[in-house]
């Protein structure tokens, strides 16, 4: 995908790459609907190895409906940020932009500002883009546009990230029978290349993983 090239009425799971990798003032940008009954949703910015820098994932449990954001490397989850604030709303229309800082990634839903979440792995690795779901999810455009300077200036008193943890909460995603995307190292991603050079191995199932290898 090309900045300022829209995606229109893309099907869900979503995957394509970000020719030229992610760059400092872009946003991407996702316009949709989430019907009635849909559980669950993810907005990833993936490594080139497979990582995930930044995994967006608003669960709309009755009960505690929660966005949950992480990064996944080495094998492992990271430490959950959870944010009790949901912005999404079933049977509705909704425009998501992520805005890409120096420091953090920016995301604000239907104009409003929501969270940030500050980089584990430095944004010029990221290459690609997916969306995950439940194949109810509509998606009416996906769009990367160069929009420097940001919308919102970053926080000066963010904390550092929290560290990466074999315990995290994140873990259950894999034992539920979701998906596991494995990284190993972190060199350049070659996705980053013209199309023809794309490379990104991913794994999926629908029952438990105890070990994966490549």
């Amino acid at each position: 995908m090309d900045s300022q090239t829209k995606i229109l009425n893309p099907r869900i799971p979503w995957n394509n790459p970000i020719y030229g990798g992610l760059q400092r003032g872009q946003q991407v940008l996702i316009e949709g609907s989430i019907p009635e009954g849909i559980k669950t949703f993810a907005v990833n910015l993936v490594f080139g190895n497979g990582a995930i820098a930044f995994h967006f994932n608003p669960r709309f449990d009755k009960a505690s409906p929660v966005v949950v954001c992480n990064t996944h490397r080495y094998w492992w989850w990271g430490t959950e940020e959870r944010n009790s604030s949901m912005p999404f709303r079933q049977d509705d229309d909704f425009k998501m932009a992520i805005n890409v800082t120096d420091n953090c990634y920016q995301v604000s839903v239907n104009g409003q500002h929501f969270l940030e979440y500050r980089h584990r792995i430095p944004l010029q690795k990221v290459c690609s883009l997916e969306i995950r779901g439940d194949e109810k999810l509509k998606i009416a455009s996906i769009c990367v546009l160069n929009c420097e300077p940001p919308l919102y200036e970053p926080s000066e008193k963010m904390a550092p990230p929290p560290p990466y943890t074999a315990e995290a909460d994140g873990m259950e995603i894999i034992k539920k029978g979701g998906y596991c995307l494995v990284s190993m190292d972190e060199q350049a991603p070659e996705c980053c290349s013209p199309p023809g050079k794309v490379d990104q191995p991913e794994i999926e199932g629908d029952s438990e993983i105890s070990n994966v290898q490549k």
